[in-house]
């Protein structure tokens, strides 16, 4: 099942040609018994190689590859080899599973708005390849996707990425630089990754849900300067790594950020000065043996935690001077240091000590 929005000849690999007009779902049946026995595979499937032509090389537009409700059993696609220079989408729709045994994808073109993957994450993709480069919108392009095994580097000046990776799986994902991105929220809402690198994210000014529900292991730092929000945005019990978040005085909303990151031992947030809200911001976050928020200037807590008295000592130096300000409280109920630290470098600056 086919529907492109531009007119193309496809070569559907059992003999027969067509050519399709734009805008018309053509759906094509393959006789099992004419396939070529050369192709069977190890599960009994038979393969075709379907061509897909632009008439005077024009492929610019969308590509969906999908499969009619009737005939359930129909397709598997097992290799996607794409190249055109202005497809502007392209996508495997979950509802008919036209991904499900997927093994191998590589588009070959660079100058498309989005690509979705859509499929269960059972099949892992073995081989995969694309260039984010010139990519414009990243979002939800591998929402609910297959498996991927070492996804390596993605460069991109995409300007949004929301949902990007929601609920795909992946062993490896490496160094994410996407300094352009001005929206990421929920870019990896409910993924599974054992290991990503670092991640710029740098004019995003909404990282709200960033690793919402997230199975990650290992992350590494992460600039989110112009975020306003990363409210719900580390809900990562897996995650045992430190949170290393280079920040700016935007960052405002905290609601449950680090929420159930039970296994996290470290947080540094470079710059606390415009935190608003800490509802819930370390709720869960029973490991935590180091934190630093300089110039905090709101009331917090951290009940709970794991922080001796030399870290609550550190913490403490980082809180903002409330000396001609209203006073603001800083709960350490629970810490193995809130007996030995020293509350008097709070307190020096009008904060109250809950312990």
């Amino acid at each position: 099942k086919l529907l492109c929005n531009f007119n193309y000849t496809v070569n559907w690999g059992d003999g027969l040609t067509e050519n399709i007009a734009s805008g018309v779902e053509v759906i094509h049946v393959y006789d099992y018994d004419t396939i070529d026995n050369a192709t069977i595979t190890t599960e009994g499937f038979k393969q075709a190689i379907v061509t897909i032509t632009g008439n005077g090389n024009n492929m610019n537009g969308y590509v969906h590859l999908g499969r009619p409700a009737s005939l359930i059993n129909c397709v598997n696609w097992l290799d996607l080899r794409i190249s055109g220079e202005n497809i502007t989408s392209i996508l495997l729709p979950a509802n008919y599973y036209s991904a499900f045994r997927l093994k191998k994808f590589i588009f070959l073109g660079h100058t498309y708005s989005g690509f979705t993957l859509y499929g269960p994450r059972s099949s892992q993709l073995k081989e995969f390849s694309i260039d984010y480069t010139n990519l414009s919108s990243l979002s939800f392009m591998f929402y609910n996707g297959a498996s991927f095994d070492d996804m390596g580097d993605i460069i991109s000046n995409a300007t949004s990425i929301s949902y990007f990776m929601g609920g795909s799986y992946a062993r490896k994902l490496g160094n994410v630089t996407l300094q352009s991105a001005t929206n990421a929220a929920y870019a990896f809402n409910g993924c599974k990754i054992d290991e990503i690198g670092s991640i710029d994210l740098r004019a995003a000014a909404s990282t709200v849900g960033l690793f919402q529900s997230s199975s990650i292991k290992r992350v590494g730092d992460i600039n989110i300067t112009a975020s306003a929000s990363i409210a719900y945005g580390f809900w990562c019990p897996e995650l045992i790594s430190p949170i290393n978040l280079t920040t700016s005085s935007a960052l405002a909303d905290c609601t449950y950020a680090f929420y159930t990151c039970g296994n996290v031992p470290e947080i540094n947030i470079t710059d606390a000065s415009g935190i608003a809200t800490t509802t819930g911001m370390f709720a869960g976050c029973s490991r935590l043996s180091s934190l630093r928020l300089p110039g905090m200037l709101v009331s917090f807590s951290i009940s709970s935690c794991n922080m001796g008295a030399a870290a609550l000592n550190t913490l403490f130096g980082d809180l903002a001077d409330l000396s001609a300000l209203p006073t603001k409280t800083i709960t350490i109920t629970g810490n193995p240091g809130a007996a030995t630290c020293n509350q008097a470098i709070a307190t020096a600056k009008n904060w109250t000590v809950v312990s």
